[in-house]
């Protein structure tokens, strides 16, 4: 069995990240390309007038900045960066997004502390409305 640390699905197609001691592993630099390339497509771009980055900064996540580290990328392109919790996800949050971005730590507490409701609205953001996700260690797993 395969495991990853990372995941990142845009317009129907994923990409898996492998782990540092797989030999395809990617490096730091690589996934920070990566991660500029899918917030430069011009389908993001096409998709918001002024778009918008949601990471996700609740129960579940590290601690240690990982979603403001996550951030800077985007943050650095001129995107809003809106971080957001299991208490402060509506579907407003959504209005202008299109990217969601899961940063490390414990995908069973993220998972919980969503809850069902909050996963189907990131879902549907993803699936019909073409909104991006980039996921860490902990947020491919909850992708999955």
């Amino acid at each position: 069995m395969t495991t990853y640390t990372g995941i990142i699905h845009l317009q129907q197609r994923t990409i898996y990240l492998p782990k540092k001691d797989h030999p395809f592993n990617l490096s730091a630099r690589m996934l920070k390309f990566i991660l500029l390339g899918l917030i430069s497509s011009q389908t993001l771009f096409a998709a918001a007038a002024n778009p918008v980055v949601l990471v996700y900064r609740g129960p579940g996540a590290c601690t240690d900045g990982c979603a403001e580290a996550a951030a800077e990328i985007p943050a650095s392109m001129g995107f809003e960066i809106r971080y957001v919790t299991s208490h402060t996800l509506t579907e407003a949050s959504f209005e202008n997004a299109v990217l969601w971005v899961q940063a490390g730590g414990n995908a069973i507490k993220a998972s919980k502390s969503l809850g069902r409701k909050n996963l189907e609205l990131i879902k549907k953001h993803i699936r019909y409305q073409g909104m991006g996700y980039v996921g860490f260690c902990a947020g491919a797993f909850l992708a999955d």
